[in-house]
Parts: C-alpha cells; sequence; structure tokens
C-alpha cells in the first residue's frame, strides 16, 4: 500500500491531520486551492498557478510515490502508484497541471486514509506492552542486579516484589503470592502463586515476593505472541482487497504497453510525433483508476473507523469482510460482559451479626492493596459498617492477611489456610458449598481458633451485558463466552446472560 511504513510499524494515536501522508496531502489541496483561486480572482498569472500545482503534486505524492517507486526497484513489479505517476506527469505534460495535483491529491488521500485506520488499531495493541516493566530484577552470583527487562533469558532468575508487573514469562521458583492475570487470561480474581506454577508477562503481583526462573524473553513471551499474531491477522487481505491487488499487477502494465505502443506507431507508421503522443498521453490519464482505487481504502476505512469509534477494533480489511458472513460471536468475559472486578456478593456470619463481621474485615483490609480489599472496603462503606483501629498488619502471601483488634489476632484468609490450621469450618459449610457452587472467591473470617464469618466475591455484569446479548440472539447468531476464569464462574455468568456456549480455563 502506498503510506508511510514507518508510521505504520510504530502505529499513530494523534488527529488525523497530523498522520504525516494525510497531513502531506492536506497541505497538497490547501497549496492547489490557493493557486486555483488567486488564479480566478485575477491575482495570479498562469505560469504562477502551475508553480502552486507543481509543489502540491511534489508534497502530496512523496509518500505514496516513493512507496511505489522502491516496490518496482525492490520487486521489479508495476503496481498502480506507477500507473498513477505515469499519469500525473501525462496531464503536466498536456499542462493540464490542475488534473494532475487532483489525481495525486485523491490517491494519497484514500491510500493515507485506510493506512491511518490500520495504524491506529496497531498502536492500541503496541500499547499493551507498556503494561511490562522495562527494567527486572535478576540475581546474580547471589547479588541483585538491575537490567533491561530486554536482556532478559530463559534460565535467568528474577525476583517480583509487591506490587511489580512481570517481565516476561516464568515458572516460580521460590515464594507465594497472588497474581491478577486478567490482562493475558481474563481471570477477574487474582490466581494463587506458589513454587511451580506458571507467571505469564504484564501479569501484576500481589502482596507476596517471589523468585521466578525465566522460560522465554521479552520478544517471545506470552504477550509478545499476542500482539504479533493481531499483527499477522491485520496484514490478511479480504478478497476484494486481494482481488485489487490482482487487478493492479495486470491493469497498470496492460496500460502502459498501450500507451508505448502509441508511442512506436509514428516511428512504425513514418507519421507525426505529437498527435500519437498526446493519444498516449490521453490513454494513461483516462485510464487511472483512481475512481476504482479510492473507493475501497475509503469503504475500509470508514468501516474500521466506524467501528472503532464505538470501541470495536477490526484488525483488517479481511476480517470487516467476513462480519457479513459470520454466524456465532464470540465475547470475552472480564472487561466486556463483567466490569472485571470483584464485588461482595454474599456475606454470612455464623452468629448472624453480619455487619460485626464486615466491619472486622473491612477494618483488616484498610492496610492492603488487594483487589478484593478495595471491594470489602466499599461493602463496608455502602453498608455503614464502621471501622476499627488495628495494628500488626500483615499479608500471608497466597492464603490473605492478619491484623491486631486489641488484644486480639484476626485472619481474613482461604478455607485452606484455616483448615491447615485446625479450625473447624463446620459452622460455615453450607456458606462455603453455596460459595463453590457459584464459582465465587472465598474468604473466612476468623481467630487461632474459630471461623465467624464467610464472604463470597464474584464480577458484576456490566448494565448493558444482557442486552447486548439478546439483540445478539435477536440477529439469529450464536452466542460464546471465552474467559481464562473457573467453569463455575464463567458458567454462572453464562447463565444470567442466556448463551450458548461457554469456554473456560483458556490459557
Amino acid at each position: 500500500m502506498a503510506a508511510a511504513r514507518g508510521a505504520e510499524g510504530a502505529g499513530f494515536s494523534g488527529r488525523w491531520w497530523n498522520y504525516p501522508p494525510l497531513r502531506a496531502s492536506l497541505l497538497a489541496l490547501s497549496i492547489a486551492a490557493f493557486g486555483f483561486v488567486l488564479r480566478r480572482v485575477g491575482l495570479l498569472p498562469e505560469s504562477w498557478e502551475s508553480g502552486f500545482h507543481i509543489c502540491a503534486i511534489l508534497i502530496g505524492g512523496f509518500h505514496w510515490a516513493r512507496e511505489g517507486l522502491e516496490e518496482f526497484v525492490a520487486e521489479r513489479a508495476v503496481g498502480i502508484e506507477i500507473l498513477m505517476l505515469a499519469a500525473t506527469a501525462g496531464c503536466g505534460v498536456l499542462g493540464m497541471w490542475n488534473e494532475a495535483a487532483a489525481l495525486v491529491v485523491l490517491y494519497g488521500t484514500a491510500e493515507g486514509i485506510e493506512e491511518l485506520a490500520f495504524a491506529r488499531t496497531r498502536y492500541a495493541m503496541r500499547g499493551l506492552l507498556d503494561q511490562t516493566p522495562k527494567q527486572a530484577t535478576v540475581l546474580r552470583n547471589g547479588m541483585r542486579v538491575r537490567i533491561a527487562a530486554s536482556e532478559l533469558r530463559p534460565g535467568d532468575h528474577f525476583v517480583l516484589r509487591p506490587g511489580e508487573s512481570v517481565a516476561t514469562d516464568g515458572v516460580v521458583i521460590e515464594g507465594r503470592t497472588s497474581v491478577d492475570e486478567s490482562a493475558i487470561t481474563g481471570e477477574s480474581i487474582p490466581v494463587h502463586k506458589a513454587p511451580g506454577d506458571r507467571v505469564f508477562a504484564a501479569s501484576l503481583n500481589g502482596e507476596g515476593t517471589l523468585t521466578i526462573r525465566a522460560t522465554a524473553t521479552v520478544q517471545d513471551n506470552s504477550l509478545a505472541k499476542i500482539i504479533r499474531l493481531v499483527e499477522e491477522a491485520q496484514e490478511h487481505k479480504g478478497r476484494a482487497q486481494a482481488w485489487m491487488e490482482r487487478f493492479g499487477k495486470r491493469y497498470s502494465p496492460l496500460v502502459l504497453l498501450s500507451a508505448a505502443l502509441l508511442l512506436a506507431v509514428p516511428w512504425v507508421l513514418g507519421v507525426a510525433a505529437d498527435p500519437w503522443l498526446r493519444r498516449a498521453i490521453v490513454l494513461l490519464v483516462a485510464a487511472a483508476p483512481c475512481a476504482l482505487v479510492i473507493s475501497l481504502p475509503i469503504a475500509m476505512a470508514a468501516g474500521i473507523g466506524g467501528a472503532g469509534r464505538h470501541g470495536i477494533l477490526i484488525k483488517g480489511g479481511a476480517h470487516l469482510e467476513h462480519l457479513g458472513a459470520i454466524r456465532t460471536v464470540a465475547f470475552d468475559k472480564t472487561g466486556t460482559l463483567t466490569h472485571g472486578r470483584p464485588q461482595l456478593e454474599d456475606l454470612v456470619a455464623v452468629d448472624g451479626n453480619e455487619l460485626g463481621v464486615l466491619s472486622v474485615a473491612a477494618s483488616l483490609e484498610r492496610e492492603s492493596e488487594h483487589p478484593l480489599a478495595r471491594a470489602v472496603l466499599q461493602a463496608a462503606e455502602d453498608r455503614g459498617a464502621p471501622l476499627l483501629e488495628t495494628t500488626g498488619f500483615r499479608a500471608i502471601p497466597g492464603s490473605g492477611l492478619q491484623a491486631d483488634l486489641g488484644t486480639m489476632t484476626w485472619f481474613l484468609a482461604t478455607p485452606r489456610f484455616f483448615e491447615e490450621r485446625g479450625v473447624d469450618l463446620s459452622p460455615l459449610s453450607d456458606a462455603i458449598g453455596r460459595a463453590e457452587k457459584n464459582g465465587c472467591t472465598i474468604v473466612l473470617l476468623g481467630d487461632e481458633g474459630r471461623v465467624v464469618g464467610c464472604l463470597s466475591f464474584g464480577d458484576s455484569l456490566r448494565e448493558n451485558a444482557g442486552s447486548t446479548i439478546d439483540a445478539v440472539h435477536r440477529l439469529g447468531l450464536r452466542t460464546v463466552m471465552l474467559t481464562g476464569d473457573n467453569e463455575r464462574a464463567a458458567l454462572k455468568i453464562a447463565r444470567s446472560l442466556g448463551m450458548d456456549d461457554v469456554r473456560a480455563d483458556l490459557r
């Protein structure tokens, strides 16, 4: 395509008039229009008007003309760009500089609009890389050394501190924590990690410190592979685009050959050359497929740009064309159908004092940065549960936390944490079973010898999720939910929305 590949490779996020190919076309249009108007009102000689048009041609045609010439030199391929260049030169020979400028501006604008749509999609995908840290702490001869994340190699051991993002894929060799993997797997609740578990690039560490053995470089980790797959998919051509390219490869050489044959007629027949030169140029100008070439990029860009304004990223023209043939729509769960953040769904107190349990739980969570802490504190605020003064706060990696209220130490932790300490969970067995059946995340509140409350958390649906699924069903399409979340939690969401299929535990 005739656009700035440098800009495309890096992506683009600014205003359309700042995108180099479109900025050049806009400037060329302004110069040509300025010269045209001044000439019509008698303020500019005709020769000066031609100078304005020539200047517009040089500016507006720079990007796509360079692309066409590079393709011709490197691949020996005569594309539509070469034909447009010949038509522009032909207009100039005939003294039709305003028509030449119009050809250049129209073609450059069409190509620029299409490339801008793809560049913006590429920029959005490349933005995911910002979620990975630029540096990592590696272990070298027993010492912690800060290096650039790009220098990590498989087999290196690096340290992940609380609150840091994982630099690259790896396996935990020491430590326990909970990790937010929602950006990669869609798991809405932080996942417990222990020695032997895998971690993924861009995942966010919770409260513990881990030592991780790298299994991939930054350039080849799971996040980089996702971005690479999307970019490869963006290069796939739709049927209309593929036809246009095949058409250009055959049509352009044919027109140029026909023009060359017309130029050869006076040499063969021994007649005057000027009329045949004019006929060859007229053929080039008339055969320039400007309207056809412009129509497809404009249509593709309009479709992709319109979807983008509604928050939908379409990876390329091929995928835009395929929308008319789809029979099933797949929805990501976390952040699409749901808000992507946990909320307190159920609270059970052994003695019936739910507000008291919530008050103690929120007091313990006040010093925590865990996503569940925010859900507990929000529930306490909504229900008017008072916060109490605590001391001795300590995170228990992979399990929960503890803090002191007066002379008593309280724990807010997983059921397994209490089981390992021999605490009887039977007073809350019904609540635990119900929460597990619903696929909720469970934490218990208790002290050294008993449990007093059960808190279960789940992800909340977006307000328009149900109406969206209903609208898709009315179109006669099947719906599938895709998630890295556990199957029970996924089934609960899917059933509440009436979806046709669920694929859970995806990695």
